[in-house]
């Protein structure tokens, strides 16, 4: 319920609480928002006393198309800011997954000088056990950190791409908004 604590009554001012319906056809949750002090105020009743959370998302997607319809808000602009701002959370992630990379790399170098120096008597077999387990477990590690890496990037690409659309709607939905509709003479004949 995304307007939890947002609400007030338009009567008394109160914050209003989410209750949620179950559909009996479908699994899906309905909320709704309602006044605690609809039963008594100074012992008349509050007036304002329940809205479904669709009258209120459709309300909220109106004055959203109202505004951009007067800045002049058009969908590739509100899809470019939305694309820079998940490329930035790309970057992010594409700069974590170059240093585990890295780190990897660091290691594979390290596991040649010490098996080098095993060979050569100067460490010894378990010492190299050490480094060997140590070194497993840190690639284990490694592996599952790029896996979550990676997963966070598709989820970020896919979920630009989700807000784009629904950006792009929503702007198409304030322009045709402002096309006035033709008149249309109606004659008898």
């Amino acid at each position: 319920n995304i307007y939890r604590n947002i609400l007030c009554c338009g009567c008394c001012g109160k914050v209003m609480h989410a209750t949620y319906y179950q559909s009996r056809v479908k699994d899906e949750r309905h909320y709704a928002y309602y006044c605690r002090s609809a039963y008594l105020i100074d012992e008349r009743k509050c007036e304002k006393n329940y809205i479904r959370e669709e009258q209120i998302t459709a309300f909220v997607l109106e004055q959203l198309r109202n505004v951009l319809k007067e800045q002049q808000v058009k969908a590739k602009d509100l899809t470019k800011l939305n694309m820079e701002e998940y490329e930035s959370k790309i970057a992010e992630y594409e700069l974590e997954e170059k240093k585990i990379a890295e780190e990897c790399q660091y290691m594979k170098k390290q596991a040649g000088i010490i098996y080098g120096q095993y060979k050569e008597g100067m460490i010894n077999r378990a010492e190299y056990d050490v480094f060997k387990q140590n070194k497993k477990e840190q690639d284990y590690f490694a592996e599952k950190r790029l896996e979550e890496i990676r997963r966070k990037i598709r989820k970020a690409k896919s979920k630009a791409e989700e807000e784009n659309k629904k950006a792009t709607a929503v702007t198409t939905a304030a322009a045709k908004k402002v096309t006035k509709p033709k008149k249309v003479k109606i004659t008898r004949a």
